[in-house]
C-alpha cells in the first residue's frame, strides 16, 4: 500500500529531485507524483522496483505450481505419447525419424520429472519462505 505522505506534485520533484531521489534510494518505498492534484505517475528506486518484480515472479511461480498439482489431482495429466501425438498432429510431424528423436528428448529430461508431491513440497517451502522474509 502506498504511503498517503509519499504523494507529491510532480512541479516539486522537479524542483528537489535529489532530495526525492535519496528518500527512495534510502526507504526504497515509492512516491505518487500528481498533475492538477490527480496522480499521474510512481516513482521507485531501480533496487526496490527490481525485488518487487523478483516477488511478483516468485508468486506467479508458485501459483503456477499450485495450479499443475491441482490439475493432476484432478487427474487432468497428458502421458508423454499423448502429448506427442499431439505435436505430431498439430505440426503435421510424420515418420520415424521425428519418433526416434522426440523419444530421445522425452527420455533424457525423463530424470527431472518431479512428482506432484514434490511440487507441493517446493511449493509449500517457498510460500513459507515468503511469509518468513515478509514478517521480518
Amino acid at each position: 500500500m502506498l504511503d498517503t505522505r509519499q504523494i507529491h506534485p510532480l512541479s516539486d520533484f522537479l524542483r528537489n529531485h535529489k532530495a526525492h531521489v535519496a528518500r527512495l534510494k534510502e526507504t526504497g518505498t515509492p512516491e505518487v507524483l500528481t498533475v492538477n492534484g490527480r496522480a499521474e505517475v510512481v516513482v521507485q528506486d531501480a533496487e526496490a522496483y527490481q525485488a518487487l518484480l523478483d516477488r511478483l515472479r516468485h508468486v506467479e511461480t508458485v501459483a503456477a505450481i499450485q495450479e499443475g498439482m491441482a490439475s493432476a489431482e484432478r487427474g487432468e495429466l497428458k502421458s508423454a505419447a499423448q502429448v506427442l501425438a499431439e505435436i505430431q498432429a498439430r505440426y503435421g510431424l510424420h515418420g520415424d525419424n521425428v519418433a526416434r528423436a522426440t523419444q530421445g528428448i522425452f527420455k533424457q529430461y525423463a530424470d527431472r520429472v518431479r512428482t506432484a508431491e514434490e511440487l507441493r513440497t517446493e511449493a509449500e517451502e517457498a510460500i513459507a519462505a515468503d511469509v518468513r522474509e515478509r514478517s521480518l
